[in-house]
């Protein structure tokens, strides 16, 4: 069967599936629970609330403050994003545009890569991911995803930028997944989100979404569509890869062999049209109880906490419960956070990654010294204590319930 006819047969059979679980989900009247297996999130009944906020004591059962090592050979200015090759911690810095590796316990361990245009480096620093079933390790520069081994050893380069470029994709980040390299983003001339797998070879494996072939492709470019480009996003969780976008109202999830399942209804109620509110993708973790997730806000004729403006936010959906809470915004460090009631640090905690049980925050040592001075927390005053305006950051551990 030729590629487009097996696309557009499979984007059917998923569209019809979709529409029986959407009439589904209407017949019931609003339920937040279930709906043929699939989880229903109630965003837009949270938001019509009272704003319960979300307390780390409710999700968590344990903080611990682990400092990054500090020397001159690998400081860290703007943590972007970390993650879990084996036993080590990979750390990409914005400033530096570096990766570094360090040990769970803080130690400075060494480089992935290095920046450059030879065999193995990468030119300019875009994004990170790390493969779960093999630890590899994959920096992603615009033109290339160069991958290295969990110990930070280079592997092979993966050249896929051109091929986006030729089919006219805005390629805005790439996951690792198994054998497959998941290129997430839009179409450059019609901004529907959608994936495209591939292997090592650059060979088209599977696309999640519509795609334009290379002789379809306009000459002329429409004008962005309100909210801006609806790139596809991703995240893993227990091994499989999710995918989500701001103008789809479900979460749907693959296996490594490629099989798709729908995983979450996002129900937004009367957040829609001139108030539409849409989950975005940045900052999404998931664990074994909670998911995480931010939403935005398409209109100034909504705004999350009026007081302040703010046309995006952060909310926890509990598993359990089948329930969402939404994260209080600290206004002194001008961002969201759960507000940390477990050890009287009195910092918000807002996790930039998950691994196993637990989620993990990086805070700049001067910040982290400021609400030491503030807390009751005597394992925070002892990890300050040790510390100057000039240290690396603090790695915040919190482990799940």
């Amino acid at each position: 069967m030729p590629f487009m006819m097996h696309r557009i047969l499979r984007s059917l059979f998923y569209s019809l599936a979709l529409f029986a679980v959407i009439i589904s989900f209407a017949a019931c009247s609003g339920s937040n629970e279930n709906i043929g297996g699939v989880k229903v999130i109630p965003i837009g009944e949270t938001l019509e609330g009272s704003h319960k906020f979300a307390k780390m004591s409710d999700y968590f059962s344990g903080i611990d403050y682990i400092p990054l090592q500090t020397d001159s050979i690998c400081m860290l200015g703007n943590v972007y994003n970390l993650g879990f090759p084996g036993d080590n911690i990979v750390i990409a810095d914005a400033v530096s545009r570096r990766c570094m590796l360090f040990g769970k316990d803080g130690s400075f361990k060494g480089f992935v890569g290095d920046l450059g245009n030879a065999n193995g480096e990468y030119s300019i620093f875009m994004d990170l991911s790390v493969n779960p079933f093999n630890g590899e390790i994959g920096v992603y520069d615009f033109r290339k995803v160069v991958v290295y081994d969990r110990n930070g050893n280079f592997v092979r380069n993966v050249v896929c930028g051109d091929m986006a470029s030729e089919r006219g994709f805005f390629l805005a980040s790439v996951e690792l997944f198994d054998k497959y390299y998941v290129m997430n983003g839009c179409d450059y001339y019609n901004d529907d989100a959608y994936s495209i797998f591939i292997d090592e070879n650059v060979n088209i494996v599977h696309v999640d979404g519509q795609i334009a072939e290379p002789d379809n492709l306009s000459n002329e470019r429409p004008p962005v569509r309100l909210g801006g480009r609806d790139a596809a996003k991703a995240y893993i969780f227990d091994n499989e890869l999710y995918i989500l976008s701001k103008r789809a109202d479900t979460i749907f999830s693959y296996n490594n062999s490629l099989q798709k399942t729908p995983r979450y209804i996002l129900d937004y109620g009367k957040f829609v049209g001139e108030k539409r509110v849409a989950i975005n993708g940045v900052r999404t973790y998931e664990s074994d109880n909670i998911l995480l997730f931010g939403l935005f806000t398409f209109s100034n004729r909504f705004a999350f906490m009026h007081e302040y403006k703010l046309t995006m936010c952060y909310m926890v959906y509990s598993k359990q419960s089948g329930k969402t809470e939404m994260l209080p915004y600290d206004v002194s460090a001008r961002k969201y956070g759960f507000e940390n009631d477990i050890d009287g640090s009195g910092m918000s905690f807002l996790p930039m990654a998950v691994e196993g049980n637990a989620m993990y925050q990086v805070v700049d040592s001067y910040r982290f010294i400021e609400c030491a001075e503030r807390s009751n927390s005597a394992k925070m005053k002892a990890v300050a204590a040790t510390l100057t305006d000039e240290s690396n950051p603090v790695l915040v551990k919190a482990v799940l319930k």
